[in-house]
């Protein structure tokens, strides 16, 4: 029987709840999705790091559609474009360190990630440096070999 997580993001995928779950666990071979997020995890990751440059920016953003569309519904957020996305991520270089994304669980279907990610990090504070956690679900849509959309699900401090 799935989860209450895994059948919360089939039905959103609109997946049958009848079918087995897939998982990381039973998963053949990465998808091209997954292959893409992964490295999109990694690239973003980079550009959280201290020493953080513009073609660490430039290497996350590569991955992003060029009409990429991101979501924060909790927040209120709605961003569009690989341009905006990069100067977000340009506008906290050096202001963050220590940084990982590391997958909990994980779901696809046909272009379609979804993940539970736990995101640690240490931010500049004016106290010094502060160590943030959260667990977040995140969505994300790829097509061409590009993030098309993600719509990440955290609570904001």
């Amino acid at each position: 029987m799935a989860s209450s997580w895994q059948a919360a993001c089939r039905c959103a995928l609109g997946l049958s709840l009848l079918g087995p779950p897939i998982t990381l666990a039973n998963a053949q071979e990465p998808t091209p999705a997954t292959v893409v997020v992964d490295q999109y995890r990694r690239a973003r990751a980079r550009t959280m790091e201290a020493g953080a440059t513009e073609a660490d920016v430039t290497a996350a953003s590569a991955l992003l559609a060029d009409s990429v569309l991101y979501e924060h519904p909790a927040a209120g957020a709605r961003l569009v474009g690989r341009a905006t996305l990069g100067e977000g991520m340009r506008d906290f270089l050096g202001s963050t360190r220590d940084a990982s994304i590391r997958v909990v669980r994980q779901i696809t279907a046909p272009g379609v990630v979804v993940a539970e990610e736990q995101v640690s990090f240490e931010a500049r504070r004016d106290s010094g440096w502060s160590r943030t956690s959260r667990n977040q679900v995140t969505v994300y849509e790829v097509r061409d070999g590009h993030i098309s959309r993600m719509i990440e699900y955290w609570q904001p401090h």
